[in-house]
């Protein structure tokens, strides 16, 4: 399937074993806090803007790795490392608590478990967010913008908003709390790269800054992919995987370059990916703030998932 959320004495006792047992339960509930052991190294790559940090030592050492492949708020995320075992590892995508706090709520995206090199084992998040789960994010229909214009590259959630996080937790089975301090300059340096990236991709930055509609499919985006798409070798060897993708979309509205901008083995979900987009995904064009067609970008992903 290719799927686009007591009496005194005798109690004194009783008392006594029953805080050791609370004391117990509750240290058992504590998350694994690890520390930074390197700095963020912020990477303007070729098709998206990477945050990277390392927490922890020796056994317990961690990398947390976000890759931005779009403007705005979502990007996805990679915790690795052998404390990632904690989480309770599955051959199936399945939910996993995140929270940036103390401030924000938590919220339960997919994660897929598998390795980041010699860091194993890892959680991997198609989609996060650093502030609250919007109902947009979700999939649900965004709000109407009325005669607004969009700013493609503003976040809702601002960098003044990250500078009140203090830690990055996540929750499956047990805890692991990764301590990141305030994530306001990072989310500066991640506004620049973004800026840049748009640039090098050829779009007009300002013009999108007061668009009046973004790239908008035409025809349905789940039949852009089908489930007999599904590479015929990837589904014997039992692979499953997630392809990040960008469409450039000319003032006709014709997708005119397909690039992938992360993808897990094989190759073989990336060559497919692009190759029935070009072909089958149709899009009413941006309009800037004139109203005139631009060429744009439409970004998204798809996962490529076998059912059992």
């Amino acid at each position: 399937m290719i799927a686009r959320k007591i009496a005194f004495s005798a109690a004194g006792v009783t008392m006594v074993a029953s805080a050791v047992l609370a004391s117990a339960a509750s240290a058992k509930d504590e998350p694994l806090v690890l520390r930074p052991s390197t700095e963020w190294n912020l990477q303007f790559a070729e098709d998206s803007c990477r945050l990277q940090r390392f927490f922890g030592e020796g056994k317990d050492r961690v990398a947390l790795v976000i890759d931005q492949y779009e403007p705005g708020d979502l990007f996805s995320m990679v915790v690795a490392g052998r404390p990632v075992k904690k989480l309770g590892r599955t051959a199936k995508p399945s939910p996993v608590s995140i929270q940036f706090g103390p401030s924000d709520a938590s919220f339960e995206p997919e994660a897929w478990f598998g390795d980041l090199g010699e860091l194993k084992p890892a959680a991997i998040f198609m989609y996060a967010v650093l502030g609250p789960w919007t109902a947009e994010q979700r999939g649900e229909p965004a709000a109407e913008q009325g005669d607004e214009t969009i700013d493609v590259l503003a976040r809702g959630f601002t960098a003044e908003d990250a500078a009140r996080i203090e830690w990055l937790e996540l929750k499956k089975n047990k805890s692991i709390r990764l301590a990141t301090g305030p994530m306001g300059e990072t989310v500066k340096g991640l506004q620049i790269c973004m800026a840049d990236l748009m640039a090098r991709w050829g779009l007009d930055v300002e013009a999108h800054r007061k668009l009046t509609r973004r790239a908008q499919p035409l025809n349905d985006i789940d039949d852009w992919l089908l489930d007999r798409d599904y590479p015929i070798m990837a589904v014997r060897a039992g692979s499953q995987g997630m392809v990040h993708y960008r469409l450039i979309v000319d003032e006709h509205g014709k997708p005119v370059d397909c690039s992938i901008q992360g993808a897990t083995e094989p190759a073989d979900f990336s060559k497919v990916t692009c190759a029935r987009l070009i072909r089958r995904a149709e899009f009413e064009p941006a309009l800037d703030a004139e109203g005139q067609p631009i060429k744009s970008v439409f970004l998204s992903s798809v996962s490529f998932v076998i059912d059992w």
